[in-house]
């Protein structure tokens, strides 16, 4: 197992740590979800870990969380923002036009301060695939060697857009993929993520579930896999009662 980073895990919000960024436009994920990329004006982003997110400081419009889709020790973070709000709406004109805002980070619990040293099942729901995306990115880059299953359900196009992406994890990781679209109306989702987390078990037995999501997802997810194997942010007891929900 590799030594531990001493990444913080849950930090208190600190305007004397907010970093400017400036907001790129990225890829169009169809639907709703837009990517944004925010790069640092001067200097390097603090140290995350892979699973982490961020605070995003609106004018006007208060604070909003967001999964990091980018793996440690990248320059630029990137974001899957779901516009159906109005504070992922600004945040994506603000990347139309190479505004400035201020971020603060790391926060989260359900990350990856170390390789695993056993297998991992992933639970996402919509956007907070992003969380998976920047530990699977980590993982594959240092060679994990263990399996690694993914269950998630989004909308068909951010599916099928974020396809080519799960081909190229799946060419160097032991990873299995089972999506869900959400307008799969005919299909129950709790059966389905029952009948998944199931064959998980069966072929591979993860020693730990993490899961990326709301407070509905978690509860789920909670019927079918023990607490003890369960990660998740909701479930951190250093995060106020009132959780944090994160806009992607």
């Amino acid at each position: 197992m590799a030594v531990s980073r001493n990444i913080p895990t849950v930090i208190v919000s600190n305007p004397d740590r907010q970093i400017v960024c400036t907001c790129h436009g990225g890829e169009h994920f169809g639907g709703h979800v837009h990517a944004v990329r925010l790069q640092r004006l001067a200097g390097l982003f603090p140290v995350f870990a892979a699973g982490q997110y961020l605070q995003v400081n609106l004018p006007g419009l208060g604070a909003a969380y967001y999964s990091i889709a980018s793996e440690p020790g990248t320059l630029a973070i990137e974001l899957h923002v779901d516009q159906r709000s109005s504070k992922s709406a600004h945040l994506i004109n603000l990347a139309h036009t190479r505004g400035h805002i201020t971020v603060e980070l790391p926060f989260g619990q359900c990350c990856l301060p170390e390789m695993p040293d056993h297998a991992l099942a992933m639970v996402a729901g919509g956007t907070a695939f992003a969380t998976c995306k920047s530990m699977l990115a980590y993982l594959a880059n240092e060679g994990f060697s263990h399996s690694v299953v993914l269950l998630w359900s989004a909308g068909r196009e951010y599916l099928q857009a974020c396809q080519p992406l799960l081909n190229q994890l799946q060419s160097r990781l032991d990873l299995t993929v089972f999506v869900l679209p959400r307008e799969s109306v005919e299909i129950n989702a709790d059966t389905w993520l029952q009948g998944k987390l199931e064959l998980a078990q069966r072929f591979c037995s993860p020693r730990q579930t993490l899961v990326c999501g709301a407070p509905a997802l978690l509860e789920i997810v909670r019927k079918f896999v023990p607490q003890e194997e369960l990660r998740s942010d909701l479930l951190a007891p250093e995060l106020p009662t009132t959780r944090i929900h994160r806009n992607g």
